[in-house]
C-alpha cells in the first residue's frame, strides 16, 4: 500500500503523539561552540519527563576537540558521523565514502572512546547526499540511518529505505535501489510565513539583521507546522557558522528563547535522532511516554568513563 510519508506511525492521532524536536549540529566541536553547548545542555532545560534535553552531533575531523566530544557523549548526547574532510562528497566513489565516514567513526572510537555500536548515523557534508555509493558504504559497515535527503511538501516522517521514499528526491544523486537495512531521517526545510522560500540549514534562513526574538519566532512557526498537523519530528540543522553570523550572541539567545518557549508545552520533547527512531519503531502514546524506557535518563552518565583531562585536538 502506498504511503504518503505524512501518516503518523501506528495510526495514532496527533494529540496522542509527543512532538519531537531534534536539535542537530554538524562540524567539529571547537572551544567556542563547546562553551555554548554547555550553556544549552547543562541541565537547565528539561523535558516533561524530567530528563535533560539532548541533541545529535554530526562530527567532522578537522579542528575537532575529541575531549569535548567525549563530554557531550558522556552526558547523553548522540554522536554521529559527518566526514573526515568536511568536503563535498556527493560524487565520491565508494572507496572515498568509506575513507570519510568509516574513518571518522574510527577516529571517534580512538580519541573519544565511543563504541562503534553507538555511532548510528551519517549526514553528508553540507547536505550533499551521495546516493547509492554513500548508502552502500553505510549498509556494509553497519550504520543505521542517514540524515542528508532534502524534501519539499512535508513535513514528512522518517522511513526505511527498503522502499522508494514518499517524498521526491531533490538531491543531485538519488538512490536507485533499495537499502533495507537503513532509515532516512529527512530534512524538512524551514519556511517563512507568507513566503515560498525554503531553507535547509538554519544559517541560510537568517541574516545579521534578525533579532533573537525574530529568529525564535521563525523557529516556532516551523515547529507549529508539525505540531498542529502530523507531529512529524521537527529537525533543526545547525552548523558552527550560525553561532558567529549574528553579533552580541544573538544566535545562542535565539535558541535559548525557542527552547524555553517550546518546553512550556507538556507534549514536546527535545531528544536525539536515535531516541526518535526508537519511538518510531515502538510508537508509544503520550499518556504512557513517562514509562518509555528509551527516553529515560537514569543511565545516561555511567560513572565508568569521564572526559579525560588531556585535550585531543585534531588539526
Amino acid at each position: 500500500m502506498f504511503r504518503s510519508g505524512l501518516e503518523i506511525p501506528n495510526g495514532l492521532l496527533p494529540s496522542e503523539v509527543p512532538q519531537m524536536i531534534l536539535l542537530t549540529f554538524e562540524g567539529p566541536i571547537i572551544d567556542q561552540t563547546f562553551l555554548l553547548y554547555k550553556s544549552l545542555f547543562g541541565g537547565i532545560y528539561r523535558n516533561p519527563n524530567g530528563c535533560p534535553i539532548t541533541s545529535t552531533f554530526f562530527i567532522s575531523n578537522k579542528w575537532n576537540n575529541y575531549d569535548h566530544t567525549q563530554w557531550l557523549m558522556d552526558f547523553g548526547h548522540e554522536i554521529a558521523v559527518n566526514s573526515v574532510s568536511y568536503e563535498n562528497l556527493d560524487n565520491a566513489t565508494v572507496t572515498r565514502w568509506e575513507e570519510e565516514i568509516v574513518g571518522m567513526r574510527s577516529a571517534l572510537q580512538h580519541f573519544s572512546h565511543a563504541k562503534a555500536s553507538d555511532i548510528l548515523g551519517v549526514r553528508a557534508p553540507k547536505l550533499r547526499f551521495g546516493g547509492d555509493n554513500q548508502l552502500d558504504v553505510m549498509e556494509k559497515f553497519g550504520f543505521v540511518y542517514d540524515n542528508s535527503m532534502i524534501t519539499s511538501g512535508g513535513p514528512f516522517w522518517p522511513q526505511t529505505l527498503a522502499y522508494r521514499t514518499a517524498w521526491e528526491c531533490l538531491s543531485k544523486f538519488c538512490p536507485n535501489k533499495a537499502h533495507p537495512k537503513l532509515w532516512e531521517i529527512p530534512i524538512n526545510p524551514l519556511k517563512f510565513l507568507n513566503s515560498q522560500n525554503e531553507f535547509n540549514m538554519l544559517t541560510e534562513a537568517i541574516t545579521r539583521k534578525h533579532s533573537s526574538s525574530e529568529i525564535a519566532t521563525i523557529l516556532e512557526f516551523n515547529l507549529n507546522r508539525s505540531y498542529n498537523y502530523n507531529r512529524a519530528p521537527f529537525l533543526l540543522t545547525i552548523d558552527n557558522d550560525f553561532f558567529t553570523l549574528l553579533p552580541e550572541k544573538r544566535a545562542i539567545s535565539a535558541l535559548k528563547l525557542f527552547i524555553h518557549n517550546a518546553l512550556k508545552k507538556s507534549d514536546i520533547y527535545m531528544i536525539t535522532i536515535k531516541q526518535a527512531l526508537q519511538w518510531i519503531k515502538q510508537p508509544t502514546r503520550l499518556m504512557d511516554i513517562h514509562n518509555f524506557e528509551a527516553w529515560q535518563c537514569n543511565q545516561l552518565v555511567t560513572g565508568d568513563l569521564r572526559p579525560c583531562q588531556v585535550s585531543f585536538l585534531s588539526s
